[in-house]
């Protein structure tokens, strides 16, 4: 830290933290310094984040609306909105959206284990109706999740004929 009353440039990145310690003849002896430039960062930091506001950073997921259940053997039909290639949260104009969709439903607690899939093309409104197949021995409740990104969409509970 620089001595004096001030900081530079080079003291950035250098905070040093109030110090109380004894010494055999002064008794304790205190450091301010460092509170400060601790005071002075969070200060600065607060002034950066006062402009911004949640919902001016913020582009709407993908959706979709998703029954409760489905009978296994069943063609489970979604229709999914907010299928944007870009996002265009500040006044941009209109996003691109996305060419083709794919939908996977996996098992609840175990993502990994994909029990269908299905795609679609996505309209020039970014949205698609992708008709999902549930297989016939399947039971139990499925996340549906849409790709790329693995955003999930809901959980269905699969229930047999």
């Amino acid at each position: 830290m620089t001595q004096g009353t001030g900081w530079s440039a080079s003291d950035a990145g250098h905070v040093d933290l109030p110090l109380t310690r004894a010494t055999a003849d002064s008794g304790p002896q205190e450091r301010r310094g460092g509170l400060r430039l601790a005071t002075l960062s969070i200060v600065m930091i607060l002034g950066l984040l006062g402009g911004c506001t949640p919902a001016e950073a913020q582009c709407a997921a993908p959706q979709a609306d998703i029954p409760a259940t489905v009978v296994s053997g069943a063609i489970l039909t979604l229709r999914v909105s907010n299928l944007w290639e870009d996002c265009h949260d500040t006044g941009e104009g209109r996003g691109t959206p996305l060419t083709t969709v794919e939908i996977e439903a996996v098992v609840a607690g175990n993502t990994d284990d994909v029990i269908a899939t299905a795609g679609a093309q996505v309209g020039a409104d970014a949205t698609a109706v992708v008709d999902l197949f549930i297989p016939a021995d399947v039971t139990g409740a499925l996340v549906i999740r849409v790709q790329p990104g693995a955003v999930v969409l809901g959980t269905v509970s699969v229930t047999t004929p």
